[in-house]
């Protein structure tokens, strides 16, 4: 019996639990979800979030603050100054 614990089993042998929905199943029940990531600043919280859901380039997340408010995201745009590019 012991035996049988330690045998490594491929994921394709793996039974389906019974009622398991669909991955189209599940988005059209749920379409939309909200993810917490926390973590230090420039830690790569948002790049891991966009390897993980697949995201588009240009797409910009919404993030909150602990009251729950959407934080506006301004965008810097450069400015020179002589021969200094200084982000404002």
């Amino acid at each position: 019996m012991a035996s049988a614990n330690n045998e490594a089993h491929p994921s394709s042998d793996l039974p389906v639990r019974q009622g398991a929905l669909s991955a189209e199943a599940i988005r059209a029940e749920c379409p939309q979800f909200r993810i917490l990531i926390i973590g230090k600043a420039n830690a790569g919280k948002t790049t891991i979030l966009r390897k993980v859901c697949n995201v588009k380039p240009d797409a910009r997340p919404i993030i909150y603050d602990a009251e729950g408010k959407e934080v506006r995201q301004e965008i810097p745009t450069k400015v020179r100054l002589g021969n200094l590019a200084v982000l404002a």
